[in-house]
């Protein structure tokens, strides 16, 4: 059996990556596999980095890998991944991959955030992931929908998201920054993003290789 930890700042995102999971094709190698779910809400009150980084460390001695679910607080993932030996990914950065590889060459990426926290952290990563590609990105706030969120209003937050992903143009590629925000992809007519089901396959795929 194989472990993937998930770091966490809402419960609300748990039965997310559990259902991405379930939906994933297995890679050689790979056919067992469970999730290990831990939920830090202070992590991301405090946007700690630090502490995002010794719950990683910590994960890690009894897992196969290990996914930090926030965008918010996702670098610190990376910040300590070089000094462990397993799969340590922000899941939100195979997001920001497969949406600049499914823009058309002078396309754009449209990414939807709720949270302002996300804001600085969503555009580095798109910036980075748009080097040397003829691929621009633009980030769109989604007001209104954080509140709904946070009293537990998860229909609405997503019936939100989708209004709003539902009027951007056609021709852009459009993205779900947050993982909670992925449940709008059910309610709207045309493809989006969200971060749950790249981020499960892209650290299947990782363990595979390892």
């Amino acid at each position: 059996m194989h472990t993937i930890a998930c770091l966490h700042v809402a419960f609300g995102t748990v039965p997310l990556f559990e259902a991405a999971l379930e939906r994933a094709q297995r890679p050689d190698g790979i056919d067992r596999v469970a999730m290990h779910h831990v939920v830090r809400p202070e992590l991301l009150a405090n946007v700690d980095l630090d502490g995002t980084a010794r719950e990683v460390l910590s994960l890690s001695t009894d897992a196969d890998a290990v996914l930090v679910v926030c965008s918010t607080i996702g670098s610190a993932a990376e910040e300590v991944a070089p000094v462990i030996s397993i799969p340590v990914a922000r899941a939100d950065r195979s997001l920001a991959t497969a949406a600049v590889d499914a823009a058309e060459p002078g396309g754009v990426v449209t990414v939807l955030y709720a949270t302002d926290t996300t804001a600085g952290p969503t555009a580095q990563l798109f910036a980075e992931a748009t080097v040397g590609r003829d691929v621009g990105f633009e980030l769109v706030r989604v007001d209104g929908a954080w509140p709904l969120f946070e009293a537990g209003d998860h229909r609405g937050y997503a019936e939100r998201i989708a209004e709003v992903a539902a009027a951007m143009p056609d021709r852009n590629v459009v993205a779900l920054a947050q993982a909670s925000m992925a449940p709008a992809a059910t309610l709207v007519g045309r493809p989006l993003l969200g971060v749950p089901t790249v981020a499960v396959d892209a650290i299947l795929a990782e363990m595979a290789r390892r």
